[in-house]
């Protein structure tokens, strides 16, 4: 299993694979009519680590390539204390991210009065227009 984190911070996507905590194993969580949501915990000593940015974005997926979760960070991954060893102090991170679809959310429908005594074709080209203005051509 790959976890594959863009910080936005022009580096591209990094893989954060190495540093899963084996004792906390990532969690999906589906529910009918809502986002989809991930934990996951990463947990490192080493000193080049970059702790993931919130808003960043995430790819859970197989070796294969086929992708169990995309989505974002929700929040600033949470710090945990775990000890030292010889390198430096260990810390576990905890990842809380919701899957793209939330981002139907941000783009609500327009307010508009009922389509009433319209033709079907002046319906359709008042629904695209407003949802990708120009772009078919319903001529």
């Amino acid at each position: 299993m790959k976890l594959l984190i863009d910080n936005r911070d022009g580096l591209g996507q990094q893989d954060y694979s190495e540093y899963f905590d084996a004792e906390h194993l990532p969690k999906l969580k589906r529910r009918l009519n809502r986002a989809a949501e991930m934990q996951a915990w990463l947990a490192s000593g080493d000193a080049g680590f970059h702790v993931p940015a919130s808003g960043a974005r995430i790819v859970l997926q197989r070796d294969d390539g086929y992708k169990l979760f995309t989505g974002y960070l929700t929040a600033v991954p949470q710090q945990e204390y775990l000890g030292t060893t010889q390198s430096g102090a260990v810390w576990r991170y905890g990842l809380a991210a919701v899957d793209d679809s939330w981002l139907l959310d941000l783009n609500a429908p327009t307010a508009r009065t009922p389509f009433v005594h319209r033709t079907a074709g002046d319906t359709l080209r008042t629904l695209t227009n407003d949802v990708l203005p120009g772009v078919l051509d319903v001529s």
